[in-house]
């Protein structure tokens, strides 16, 4: 029996069933252990939906969406974290849902979760006062619906809290392999061959290979601004604070090392300028409507 009772352990028995034939193509249970792993994915959750009130301290939101919510970890971490406000979490996975479903009667929070992609978001415009979307935007069908429908939902004064791979980092990280940026799908397949991850490679297909220079042009597209949190990040870890590195902990330690020399401001300068860093995260809201104006003259 898990923590959390019958009804929980059977809705995951089901989506564990289905979700490696999709995309989940790693997805696993620390040590085999539904109870472990839930009480993992919840403390890892935890530190996102902190992590995003750091990132937004601007008002305590009413109500949340969170576009590809997954079972609802998420969900639930931002519910704790604002406990006034409604949390809507759209994923158009049926069998996470259903996963969903189970976890918030057992832990009765003011969650809901819907059946929906992010391409056509079943909510009201200017509804949300903060979407999260982490780790999405790379698998949808189109990135530009997506940003389009976020920034329809979002309320006037709403924050997006947005993160995803980099694709001009030379690692995809789901299949774990090194690439070459640019060079396309066809040449990723090729590395993932001569890796050892040639059974994965369809996986490949549905990816998008998003950049910040292609988000950042979609965001200007449909009115909205954006602070990239990339050059924070780096200035914290150059300043030792290696808590929020969740992978390359080496090149971070180095980053620190380079700061004691004097040359990491230069180095981060250049890598933010050229979008050549491992993952992307911005925080965005609507375009003040004199500089959408000026932008429609």
């Amino acid at each position: 029996m898990t923590m959390l009772g019958h009804s929980v352990s059977d809705a995951w028995g089901k989506w564990l069933s289905v979700t490696r034939d999709r995309c989940h193509i790693h997805y696993r249970l620390e040590r085999n252990n539904l109870d472990e792993h839930i009480q993992v994915c919840m403390a890892s959750a935890k530190e996102t939906a902190r992590r995003i009130a750091r990132d937004v301290p601007r008002g305590i939101p009413a109500r949340i969406l969170e576009v590809g919510c997954s079972v609802g970890f998420n969900c639930f971490a931002l519910s704790c974290q604002y406990p006034a406000a409604s949390v809507v979490g759209i994923e158009p996975d049926a069998e996470a849902v259903m996963v969903a479903h189970a976890m918030a009667r057992d832990v009765q929070r003011n969650v809901t979760f819907v059946v929906a992609t992010g391409e056509q978001l079943p909510c009201l415009d200017r509804a949300f006062d903060l979407i999260v979307c982490h780790t999405v935007i790379e698998h949808v069908r189109s990135p530009e619906e997506v940003v389009s429908e976020m920034a329809r939902v979002l309320s006037p004064g709403g924050r997006i809290h947005l993160e995803a791979p980099n694709y001009l980092w030379p690692r995809e990280p789901h299949l774990g392999i090194w690439c070459v940026p640019r060079f396309g799908k066809r040449t990723m397949r090729l590395l993932a061959r001569l890796q050892g991850q040639g059974r994965l490679v369809s996986y490949l297909d549905h990816l998008q290979l998003v950049t910040p220079r292609r988000l950042e042009r979609l965001f200007r597209r449909h009115g909205l601004v954006w602070e990239n949190r990339v050059r924070m990040k780096f200035d914290k870890v150059a300043d030792g604070d290696l808590g929020i590195v969740k992978a390359y902990r080496t090149l971070a330690g180095w980053l620190v090392a380079i700061k004691h020399l004097g040359f990491a401001g230069p180095l981060v300068d250049t890598a933010v300028t050229l979008g050549i860093y491992p993952s992307m995260s911005y925080t965005l809201s609507h375009a003040p409507e004199s500089s959408q104006r000026r932008d429609a003259v």
